[in-house]
């Protein structure tokens, strides 16, 4: 999987929403087995006007995941920025992911004990 084949993704999707275009190419590379050590930057280029912040999450490869260790990380993640991740049991149905929204949870400093 080459850094050409993202860029050939991202020049063909429509860019109107920058957001989302980013959110497909981090998809296609975790999906490609492309994850390790991964790093994406968008960089919006132009005059446009300011919007208010707003944060969408989707549940990604959460009900795939069997390690407790990454399943912890991926709710912590959500609860940081105001969403709640659960596996939700369904009779004679798989498992759904449930994202609500919920407050933010700021993250624990990385390093408390420094000045």
């Amino acid at each position: 999987f080459s850094s050409e084949r993202v860029v050939q993704e991202v020049c063909k999707a429509d860019t109107s929403d920058l957001g989302g275009v980013v959110a497909k190419t981090l998809q296609l590379c975790i999906d490609k087995e492309a994850d390790d050590n991964l790093t994406l930057l968008a960089i919006e280029l132009g005059s446009v006007p300011e919007e208010g912040r707003t944060v969408t999450m989707t549940p990604g490869n959460f009900l795939k995941t069997k390690d407790k260790e990454v399943l912890e990380q991926y709710t912590s993640f959500c609860l940081r920025f105001g969403y709640s991740l659960q596996k939700e049991m369904r009779p004679k149905a798989p498992p759904a992911a449930a994202l609500t929204e919920t407050m933010p949870t700021p993250a624990l400093p990385r390093f408390p004990g420094l000045p």
